[in-house]
């Protein structure tokens, strides 16, 4: 009997609890994909913009380094102080701008004409928890769907955001 396909809003991993990057597993059905959560249009192309031209809830642009392009990306965010240093969550899970950050940590953060340049560094798995929960006061109550679908603190990378 043939299975429905999965909701293409997000993508299903396996329980394999190894790190990503070294997982390799060929014994489940959705080849340990990374999840990631696509935003609705409305979020995408009206709501995102602009609240990070206007700041509402602290969005700002963060701009990285497009892993193969080398063009410069920027997205939305909402960047949270947690104990006097700044992280960006990403709610979405394995989204492209956590994909660049990876592969290029110089990113540049700018609010009201005001740029910010830092170093990324993605925060493990088991220091996740107060940040994400700092994020999640901080931001609106529109992001709770996404920690429903995606409840775990693996899905959701943060990165510490060092002054360059």
């Amino acid at each position: 009997m043939r299975q429905a396909a999965p909701d293409p809003s997000y993508t299903l991993e396996c329980d394999n609890q190894a790190p990503r990057e070294s997982h390799a597993c060929g014994d489940c059905r959705y080849r340990c994909r990374v999840v990631y959560l696509r935003p609705g249009f409305f979020v995408r192309k009206v709501f995102n913009p602009i609240a990070a031209a206007t700041g509402i809830n602290g969005a700002q642009f963060v701009t990285a380094i497009g892993r193969t392009s080398g063009k410069p990306r920027a997205i939305p965010a909402m960047p949270v102080d947690v104990a006097g240093e700044t992280y960006l969550v990403s709610v979405y899970g394995e989204s492209d701008w956590v994909l660049n950050l990876r592969a290029n940590a110089s990113v540049t953060v700018s609010a009201k004409g005001v740029e910010r340049r830092f170093v990324a560094g993605e925060v493990p798995v088991a220091e996740r928890d107060p940040i994400i929960a700092a994020y999640r006061d901080a931001a609106s109550k529109t992001i709770e769907p996404y920690w429903q679908k995606l409840p775990n603190p693996i899905d959701h990378p943060v990165f510490r955001l060092t002054p360059a």
